[in-house]
């Protein structure tokens, strides 16, 4: 177990997580029985937004049910969380802009105004340790990226199936500190 992490707090947010979840389509799970690690399911999105549609031709193609995505608190030198932002990545499916006014390129970064991804992990002002308040909660910043996502007109890759390993978001992440050190959640 990770030491110095608020495992009260971090019980109660993930019950809280399930609760708000449920009537959104949106589930907490433990990676496991790995509690500091959570897969996050979610089963709706807002509708006829393009993640939406995209989801429902990657039902019809693959049997795809949900968009599967992970948050990960495991700071291993302080500050731990709640004093620290988790870890938040996309596993499947794969996030395109292809119909929004962001910006891709072929090393795997996608730019959304707002925010970003960079082979799966998610970029975002929130959770960077300057910006991070212990007030927020793992279910708020999901339902931020939904909505973000929503707005910025983020898709996802429908011709195939197609999922980022947690090996393609820490090497992201990892780029990202290249260009925004100040990003560094692990220092």
């Amino acid at each position: 177990m990770p030491k110095g992490v608020n495992v009260k707090r971090l019980v109660k947010n993930f019950k809280d997580f399930n609760a708000e979840g449920e009537k959104e389509g949106i589930t907490a799970e433990f990676n496991g029985d790995d509690m500091f690690h959570w897969i996050i399911k979610i089963r709706k999105f807002p509708k006829d937004s393009q993640v939406d549609k995209d989801m429902e031709v990657l039902h019809e193609k693959f049997g795809t049910e949900y968009a599967i995505f992970h948050v990960e608190f495991q700071n291993e030198t302080p500050p731990f969380y709640p004093f620290a932002p988790p870890f938040v990545w996309i596993e499947s499916p794969t996030l395109t802009n292809e119909h929004s006014r962001g910006s891709y390129s072929n090393n795997g970064e996608i730019s959304f105004g707002s925010f970003g991804s960079f082979n799966g992990v998610f970029c975002s002002e929130i959770l960077t340790p300057k910006n991070w308040n212990p007030v927020y909660t793992p279910f708020g910043i999901i339902s931020q990226f939904i909505t973000l996502m929503d707005l910025e007109k983020v898709g996802f890759i429908t011709n195939k199936e197609t999922k980022y390993q947690v090996k393609n978001a820490k090497d992201g992440y990892q780029k990202i500190l290249r260009y925004h050190p100040e990003w560094n959640i692990k220092k």
